[in-house]
């Protein structure tokens, strides 16, 4: 990345995630109201909130306020201990949470090894915002976290959103990693939760439960996988001992358990309402996901399951169940062997892959039973569904059972089983755009039907990587209000970064579909926008699977394109919004439009308080082209790092927004671009490096091209079209052939005729060549383009003869200082008085003086 203050931020702020779902929302507005419960069955209205808890938020747990409003909390240290001031349990505490709520944001990442369960218990509003850890994030070992508590309404646990953290219990026997819980009586106020793109694994028990009084929650986009426990290796358990508790689960990875993906229930009296939608199980032993047969309580049971994607795998059994039925065909099952349940289910567009299962290492090697790599599940409608009757024998599911229309559960948004599939797979879990090494191997393993349900112990080098993680921690100044937004976001974003703005709240006018939202919240919001291409060598930008973390193609997302072994074709088919575009490959990237379509295009966006943010792209390494047309939403920096090329060749629509072109490298333009450039009132800002306008294809003469550089210059170029806000002392724009057909212009000294960055004994050539002619042009040595080249531009030479604007001096040869000496002799310059010889060269040191 690139080593500038606002690289060091865009590195630490880096990849993305798209928070509408599916192709069909991808331009819609990125909140989405949740239309409250309406009627249904046992159902508890919850309140309206003006926007949902952040940005994609979805189903029961979505009007959570987490810490909105409240103060900000910084994580500085990996410490376990509540008397640590900086420490996570610290700020947890139910006493240090302010009556406005409190966000948690962490200046450090590693591993936090809990010395006892981490309970966020009988406090409210409340945000932990995992995705603000540097490095690897943020994973917590050693026991559980639960959000629990005692109080009653109008106190209890509630309004609690929890983001991005990785959870491993490994040690405590009978525990979750993670837990909603309350009281066993159900009296405990435990509500308004929402659960979003955590990873919970290596549980003792479940490993993500929802449980006793626990109400109107939410679990989204997260990895259930790999309990410990032998016998008990399960995924979740939602079951209720309060009147009714609502429950979602969407978009969330199920993989290598033996069953409970997922076990709703409840108890004698009780209701649980469940809205499970676009979840992905995968390579389940027995039963998938079931209901019922504890044998001390009639269940009631409501149930939406839309939009799923069950996959048999290695360790999902092939035996027989009765009736047809084998675990690799039931998706879920009624057990009505104990006392009963009164179930009901409404199941529409789920999928079910089933020729994957059985599979061992040796057939997937030898092919007998080939690799179920391909997603080739059918819809089997009720046929996926199984109920164990009173005699303990499989059968299909009783009439009663099915529902023909859905429960009125909060309307959710919803895609089709595929497009869930590669969601999950793409962008669920936490740190999707840098996934750790165990959420690296639970994807591969889905993605090549590998895997197996593990016993006891969780993988030895993976637990040793994840326990011996250093600590990494923010560097000084990077959130210099503490505030909870980074410098680099607030000064991208228009903001101060010297005055704690968090709680100021976004209006429509600067973002329509973020108004209502705090900055502080547009911050975490901005951080979770981010994915790293994942295509190979050619791939489509809109195809899921092409990024590790959601499709970027909205206001603020970043997009990053690193390191690969060869040259790579990303092809668009629609008009893509990002904030960031990063090229660090040096075999080179090019965005283009997909064969016999002209769809793609890119516009560059970001949230902007009062104008004052701006988009980036930025180029550490390589040569990269962007081929399909770019339109400026917002004033944008392009930052090219020393000997890298970003080419603009598909046209260029700035619409009054400046330019800023930053870094030593080179931002290229064909004439579909720099038209705009040169004609808009926004134009370019050239701080650094070279801006070259490509005329090859363009039936502009060359001439009439340079004309229009220099017509109006004063001091700089005209402003609206070609200028530098930023020149340091003594540098100035120049312009010439770049021999290759194109006008370069860039930051340099005077003197620097053949703009290479360094006033040297070619540029003596070229004023030798020029002197005393007609001259309109930089790269004729006429430096102050007066008309030209004259002893004014001789003496501009003089002055920065052996400069560079790198700092590093130039050495010269003794003819080469002899043929200097001569020259200004020869046109009435007194001898040079200091020669210094400085390494193994010598370096003319020439004072400008007072000409008689």
């Amino acid at each position: 990345m690139v080593d500038t203050p606002l690289a060091a931020g865009l590195r630490e702020n880096m990849n993305l995630k798209k928070t509408t779902r599916g192709p069909a929302a991808r331009n819609m507005a990125l909140v989405t109201a949740v239309a409250g419960v309406c009627g249904g069955v046992g159902l508890t209205a919850t309140p309206a909130w003006a926007v949902v808890a952040f940005p994609g938020a979805d189903g029961f747990g979505a009007n959570s306020t987490g810490g909105r409003g409240g103060d900000v909390y910084h994580v500085t240290t990996l410490v376990d201990d509540v008397t640590v001031v900086g420490s996570l349990r610290y700020g947890l505490q139910a006493k240090q949470i302010p009556a406005a709520g409190r966000t948690v944001v962490f200046d450090v990442g590693g591993t936090i090894k809990l010395g006892a369960s981490l309970d966020i218990k009988d406090a409210s509003k409340i945000t932990i915002a995992g995705q603000t850890a540097p490095g690897p994030g943020i994973t917590l070992t050693g026991n559980l976290v639960q959000i629990t508590g005692t109080k009653v309404a109008p106190a209890g646990t509630t309004n609690i959103v929890m983001r991005y953290l990785a959870v491993r219990n490994v040690s405590t026997t009978g525990a979750d990693s993670i837990g909603v819980s309350g009281s066993s009586g159900g009296t405990a106020n435990i509500s308004d939760i929402i659960i979003d793109h955590c990873t919970a694994s290596w549980g003792q028990d479940e490993n993500l439960s929802v449980t006793n009084s626990a109400n109107n929650v939410t679990v989204s986009n997260s990895f259930v996988t790999e309990g410990l426990q032998s016998g008990h290796q399960y995924g979740s358990l939602i079951r209720t001992r309060r009147p009714v508790s609502n429950v979602s689960y969407i978009g969330n990875l199920f993989a290598n358990t033996a069953s409970r993906n997922v076990r709703p229930g409840s108890y004698t009296g009780f209701t649980q309402n469940l809205d499970f939608r676009n979840n992905v199980v995968y390579n389940y032993n027995n039963r998938a996901g079931y209901t019922g047969g504890d044998g001390s309580a009639v269940e009631n049971v409501n149930m939406n399951f839309v939009g799923n994607y069950v996959i048999a795998g290695p360790v999902t059994s092939t035996n027989g169940l009765g009736s047809g039925f084998t675990p690799a065909t039931v998706a879920f099952t009624a057990d009505n062997s104990g006392d009963g349940v009164n179930f009901g289910v409404y199941a529409a567009g789920n999928k079910i892959d089933s020729n994957g299962a059985g599979q061992t290492s040796s057939n997937q090697l030898t092919g007998t039973n080939g690799v179920n790599t391909v997603r080739d599940g059918v819809d089997t409608g009720y046929g996926m569904f199984a109920e164990i009757n009173t005699s303990a024998a499989y059968v299909p599911l009783e009439d009663a059972m099915k529902r023909a229309s859905a429960f009125a559960f909060p309307a959710s948004s919803t895609v089709d089983a595929d497009t869930a599939y590669a969601q999950a797979v793409a962008s669920g879990g936490t740190t999707p755009w840098a996934r750790n090494a165990t959420d690296a191997r639970i994807v591969g393993n889905v993605k090549t039907s590998t895997g197996s349900v593990l016993v006891g112990t969780p993988p030895a080098a993976e637990f040793a990587d994840i326990q011996n993680q250093a600590q990494v921690s923010r560097p000084a100044g990077f959130d210099s209000d503490n505030d909870g937004m980074s410098n680099v976001f607030e000064l991208t974003h228009g903001l101060n970064p010297a005055v704690a703005d968090n709680n100021v709240v976004v209006t429509a006018a600067e973002s329509a579909p973020l108004a209502g939202y705090t900055f502080v919240e547009m911050y975490l919001n901005q951080l979770t926008l981010q994915a790293s291409y994942a295509g190979g060598a050619n791939g489509n930008w809109n195809d899921l699977l092409s990024w590790n973390g959601a499709a970027p193609v909205l206001q603020d997302s970043t997009a990053a394109f690193g390191a690969q072994a060869g040259a790579a074709t990303v092809t668009l088919g629609a008009n893509e919004h990002v904030g960031v575009l990063s090229f660090d490959s040096a075999a080179g990237y090019t965005l283009a439009n997909a064969p016999a379509s002209a769809a793609g295009s890119i516009t560059l966006d970001v949230l902007s308080h009062n104008s004052g943010g701006f988009a980036s792209v930025v180029t550490a390494s390589g040569s990269h082209t962007i081929a399909v047309p770019v339109t400026l939403a917002s004033n944008t920096h392009v930052i090219t790092q020393p000997g890298t090329t970003l080419s603009l060749t598909g046209g260029l629509t700035t619409a009054g927004h400046t330019l800023t072109k930053q870094g030593a490298g080179t931002l290229r333009t064909t004439p579909s671009a720099y038209n705009n450039l040169l004609n808009d009132t926004g134009g370019v800002d050239l701080q650094g490096g070279r801006l070259v306008l490509d005329y090859t294809a363009a039936a502009t003469p060359v001439a009439q091209v340079k004309s229009i550089l220099t017509s109006g210059y004063a001091g700089h170029f005209a402003a609206g079209q070609i200028r530098s806000t930023a020149l340091a002392a003594g540098l100035t724009l120049g312009y010439g052939d770049d021999g290759a057909g194109g006008v370069t212009i860039m930051v340099t000294l005077p003197g620097d005729a053949d703009l290479n960055g360094q006033v040297d004994f070619n540029d003596f050539l070229v004023l030798q060549n020029h002197f005393g002619e007609t001259a309109t042009r930089f790269d004729q040595a006429n430096f102050n383009y007066d008309g030209v080249t004259d002893f004014n531009d001789f003496l501009a030479l003089q002055n920065n003869f052996g400069q560079s604007i790198t700092g590093v001096p130039v050495t010269f040869t003794a003819q080469q200082v002899a043929a200097f000496t001569a020259l200004a002799q020869s046109i009435g310059v007194p001898e040079p008085t200091s020669l210094a010889a400085i390494g193994s060269g010598v370096v003319v040191l020439l004072r400008r003086r007072r000409i008689d």
